[in-house]
């Protein structure tokens, strides 16, 4: 005889015991587990919601978000161990240039999506690629690793920054720092200390930052040869702090900042107040542009120029030293 739990339906002779339906329902479940060469297709065929009662749906619904995570867990895991092959034996092919040599930012790269790295984003994984069929490398060069550097890759196919030098446009120094656009970046700098401020140098006449301390924010995000655009200020006063501490109303710069909170200020560089917002005023939000492509280029040159002159006096110097010991030897 059937067992009776002592329920509405049990006394009444009928079929809708909820409990045994789900003692039943856990008990298939458990048989299943245990029969691994059970195949899918053999599990439990479902009825529809109204045959089914509050607590046997409630398994029912457990057991799919069960399976789902499953799911998602081995397609995690499978990522995971792509990527660290991926990582193991090195570059995977550019989808552009279909180079092992590239390493995403190829020449040949449409110009909608030819970025320059964004440095807050730096997280992502330095060896991924983008992917090998020419149609899937669209998505895969925006999904590429934002990374900060000057060189693309040394590819002779992808860039013609990077063919040998005699066949290099006029010019070009070897690298593909002065044909890839750079992006306009906005930073916040905290307070005073070295680690959280800017702690850059910068022209009075063009704005342009000519040097970076180490340490400082300009130097972490590369901002040498930028232009200071613009600067933000806090939305209340009391947020506002010099070196020495908070912004009372006897400093020169409480006027300019109260008249001023929460809005983007454009530096002019004829304005004192905007100089010294900039070095006596935190926290605040500074937004640098970069420079044009053919400053870029010059900049390039003369610091190629530097180097050559460099390397030319050491040279000499060496030479003036051997030229010493052999005069005194002889």
């Amino acid at each position: 005889p059937r067992r009776r739990c002592g329920c509405r339906p049990c006394l009444r002779g009928g079929e809708g015991c909820w409990p045994l339906r789900a003692r039943r329902a856990r008990e298939e479940e458990a048989e299943r587990a245990q029969s691994p060469q059970t195949p899918p297709q053999e599990a439990v065929q479902l009825h529809s919601a109204a045959d089914l009662g509050p607590i046997e749906a409630a398994l029912v619904a457990a057991r799919r978000a069960e399976e789902l995570r499953r799911a998602r867990e081995a397609e995690r895991q499978a990522v995971e161990e792509r990527l660290a092959a991926e990582a193991s034996v090195g570059h995977r092919p550019c989808g552009w240039c279909h180079s092992s040599a590239c390493d995403g930012l190829c020449w040949q790269q449409p110009v909608e999506l030819r970025a320059w790295p964004s440095p807050l984003s730096t997280a992502a994984s330095s060896n991924s690629h983008s992917a090998s069929s020419q149609t899937s490398a669209p998505a895969a060069a925006r999904d590429m690793p934002q990374r900060a550097r000057s060189r693309c890759c040394p590819c002779s196919r992808c860039c013609p920054c990077c063919r040998p030098s005699s066949a290099r446009p006029a010019g070009c120094l070897g690298g593909c720092f002065c044909l890839l656009p750079l992006k306009v970046k906005t930073l916040y700098a905290a307070g005073f200390d070295v680690s959280e401020n800017f702690k850059f140098t910068y022209s009075p006449l063009t704005g342009e930052i000519t040097d970076c301390a180490p340490g400082g924010l300009a130097a972490r995000y590369n901002l040498l040869h930028y232009r200071v655009r613009s600067f933000f200020l806090p939305h209340r006063l009391a947020e506002i702090f010099t070196e020495s501490g908070p912004l009372v109303e006897g400093h020169g710069l409480h006027a300019f900042a109260r008249a001023n909170l929460g809005k983007e200020v454009w530096l002019d560089l004829r304005r004192p107040e905007h100089g010294r917002t900039l070095r006596e005023l935190r926290p605040l939000t500074v937004t640098f542009e970069p420079p044009s492509r053919t400053s870029r280029r010059m900049q390039l040159l003369e610091e190629a120029q530097l180097k050559a002159a460099l390397a030319a006096s050491r040279e000499e110097v060496l030479i003036k030293r051997a030229m010493d010991v052999s005069l005194r030897q002889g």
